[in-house]
This record gives C-alpha cells, structure tokens and sequence, in this order.
C-alpha cells in the first residue's frame, strides 16, 4: 500500500538497492514504529535502548518487578521459579509509576500522551564473561548508566535497575527519566535531546572503555545480540521474532506470502 511505497521512496533516496533492505511496520505495546533491517550487515551488540509513554511504562515497570503474568508480554522465557534471584540496583521506589508521576509533576513536559516520560537501556550479560565477574559487571553497567544519564539529578533520573536472572540470558533493565537541562538550568523532559543519535552510536563504545577501566572482562560486542541499520540493538521480542522467521522460512515457499504475513505480521 502507501505505507510500503513510501519506503521504497526513501530506500532510494538512501541509494540503496530495494533487493537489499526490508522495511517493518510493527505495534509493540501500543506504539508503532518502523526498523529497517539492511541483510547481510549485521553486527553484535549487547545493549538496546527503547523509548516509553506513560502507557508504555505502566507494562514495562510490572514487567521488571515480575508481579503480573509474564505471558501477557510475550515472554515464554521465564523461569518464575528463579524469579527470586532478580534484584534492583536502584534506589527503592515505592511505586515506579508513582515515582514518574511525581517527577511529571515537578518537571516542565509537553502536555500530550504520547511523551516520553522513560528510556529503558537494556544490558546483557556477554556470553564469555567469567562467573565471577557477573556481579561486578552488571554493577559498573549501572554506575555507567547513572554517570552517562543521570545528569544534574543523579540517582534521582533513575526509576529502576532490576537485574533479571530468571530468562536465558541475564540482563539489566535500567529505567530511566529522560530529562534534560538547558542554559537557564531548568529541567525538561525531552527524550529527542537526552537520547539522539550521537548517543546511539557512541554508547558501546564508550561503555566498553569503562569496563576496560574497571577491570572487567566483558567485550561490548560479544555476539549476545544484534542490531539494525541505524545502530539500534534489536529488542529481545524483535530477536526472538525473527529466529522465529527464520526457523519456518520454509513457509513462504510452501504456503505463500499470506501465511508468512498472517504468522509475522505484515512486511
């Protein structure tokens, strides 16, 4: 449709072959956005940054504390049996969501409801990483995280930092508010300003550098995860999503188009 065709028009506009770009329209938790997944020039990061409406947040935050069914995310991953070994790197917030509420209050925004009011950096655990150096690691993650993000409120911008290690892969979920500060010194929420482009692609980068100086043996780039043409890491659902693809390719060929975009959702 025009959705499509617009794509198209842009993938030219980037002089890239058609043949070697597809373009996604997906909903996740209420929010649509697009990825644009260039083939054959993938890479492997570990870290993954999403942006979140109030709505958004009010999902997420019951998802970080594990006191709602899990299958309601989407996650078949979890072990609720070892959900008692998570634990929050954060200050202890009586209410996420009452936290971010009260900071909204305090704190100049956009009156629309669609307003970024948190950012949530996920963190993995590198596959190679020694036993030991779990603890540590997801540790440093959280003081790079309160030291990159943090800005003028410090510990105050962050909502929470829950370690999950109740899925296959160990991760950190750092909740953040993205607040900015201007000439004036007075606090915004503006997620464009906080988290930009700039950000993205010097995260790991820099994030490496501070493992390196704390002596932990954790490589950045480790093979846990993979991410897209715009150098955002792919989510957790969008990898599983298309390990899911893959595994039935066979599908397309066998069944046609219809099933593939009935199973997958429309490309």
């Amino acid at each position: 449709g025009g959705f499509q065709r617009g794509v198209k028009g842009f993938v030219r506009s980037l002089r890239t072959p058609v043949g070697m770009i597809k373009a996604r329209s997906d909903w996740y938790f209420g929010t649509k956005y697009i990825m644009l997944h260039f083939l054959g020039r993938e890479a492997e990061q570990m870290a993954h940054m999403r942006k979140c409406s109030m709505a958004e947040a009010v999902h997420l935050c019951k998802h970080y504390e594990r006191n709602s069914n899990i299958q309601s995310y989407g996650n078949s991953d979890v072990d609720m049996s070892k959900s008692c070994e998570n634990y929050n790197l954060a200050p202890e917030r009586e209410s996420q969501t009452d936290y971010i509420q009260g900071k909204l209050s305090e704190i100049a925004h956009a009156k629309r409801k669609d307003l970024i009011v948190m950012a949530d950096l996920i963190i993995s655990q590198p596959v190679d990483l020694p036993e030991e150096y779990r603890e540590p690691f997801f540790q440093e993650a959280y003081y790079f995280c309160v030291a990159r993000y943090g800005g003028i409120l410090g510990e105050e911008s962050v909502i929470s930092a829950y370690v999950h290690m109740d899925e296959s892969t160990p991760h950190m979920h750092f909740a953040f508010l993205p607040v900015t500060e201007n000439a004036n010194g007075e606090l915004r929420f503006c997620a464009k300003e906080k988290i930009c482009r700039r950000d993205l692609k010097t995260l790991h980068g820099d994030m490496q550098k501070w493992f390196d100086e704390k002596g932990i043996p954790a490589r950045v780039q480790n093979g846990n995860t993979k991410f897209d043409s715009n150098g955002r890491a792919l989510s957790v659902k969008e990898l599983k999503r298309e390990e899911y693809k893959n595994h039935d390719r066979w599908h397309e060929h066998k069944h046609g188009a219809k099933n593939m975009q009935k199973n997958y959702g429309r490309w």
